[in-house]
């Protein structure tokens, strides 16, 4: 109680200080491009080398802050784990965050509402959590969605080569059977609740290693979607010594795919109605 009374407590004066005396980042502070994270995936998959592509956010922030999200409860274990996420860095680590921003790099097609935020939100945002990204790149953590309606070959180059590595998948119990099988050649599927994940986060970690550990292959690619508890799961498998895995987080395009408009994104992209379902198709 008293080490999550210190940590609300260090949060209001962190709000204070930004609120009062501003944020300011120097200008070489730039945010990778979605390109440019993708083939730093590709480059640990083709290379086996172990480690995440963790799609940090305002809510794991929000977590790791001691509050709750939209669908994830606060809870200290969770929140001591998100720090521990945060907190990871190396080879292998591609660690990004929402600043595709005029300040922090932006590119053809963002905008507010698609992937665009603020200056003084991005600003706002990586001040709380910048002590994690010194010495670290800040990659995109919209590149898939991203690269999909903008680089439509590049976005089914990387697609299929994810396919071809047989991933396993955790997440959404609520994904078709079909999607999933389009995308990755199984539909073999560790299933996770649609909302408060964490709370089955031992089951959905069994599972995964379970499944890895009977799997033939010395390395394994993981895919996850399932929200801010994705990123528990990819710091709990990476930090296993017998896995030798690369843990990639989806995000919200699975959603697309799924004919669910979670984001505004989805909403608001300029593309055919059936745009997802034929992408899919040429997979």
């Amino acid at each position: 109680m008293v080490s999550q009374v210190t940590n609300i407590f260090e949060m209001m004066i962190k709000k204070f200080h930004r609120k009062w005396c501003g944020v300011h980042f120097p200008s070489s502070i730039q945010i990778v491009s979605p390109w440019d994270t993708l083939l730093a995936c590709q480059d640990c998959i083709e290379k086996n080398i172990p480690g995440a592509y963790l799609r940090l956010g305002d809510g794991d922030v929000n977590l790791m802050e001691g509050r709750g999200e939209l669908l994830q409860p606060y809870s200290p274990s969770l929140c001591a784990e998100m720090i521990e996420t945060f907190s990871l860095s190396g080879k292998g680590i591609i660690k990004a965050l929402p600043i595709h921003s005029p300040q922090f790099g932006m590119w053809e097609g963002m905008k507010p509402g698609i992937h665009e935020a603020s200056d003084s939100w991005a600003c706002d945002l990586l001040a709380r959590c910048f002590e994690y990204f010194i010495g670290n790149y800040i990659y995109s953590p919209v590149a898939l969605a991203h690269v999909t309606v903008s680089d439509r070959v590049f976005a089914t180059n990387f697609m299929r080569f994810l396919k071809k590595q047989n991933p396993l998948f955790i997440g959404n119990e609520n994904i078709p059977a079909d999607i999933l099988i389009r995308l990755f050649n199984s539909d073999f599927h560790i299933k996770t609740p649609s909302e408060n994940s964490y709370a089955s986060i031992e089951r959905i970690e069994h599972e995964a290693l379970a499944a890895i550990y009977n799997s033939s292959q010395n390395y394994n690619v993981v895919v996850v979607a399932m929200g801010c508890s994705g990123r528990v799961i990819a710091k709990r498998l990476i930090k296993d010594k017998h896995c030798n895995v690369f843990v990639f987080d989806f995000g919200s395009l699975m959603d697309a795919f799924c004919g669910w408009n979670t984001r505004a994104w989805i909403e608001l992209v300029q593309v055919s109605d059936n745009y997802f379902d034929e992408l899919i198709k040429q997979l």
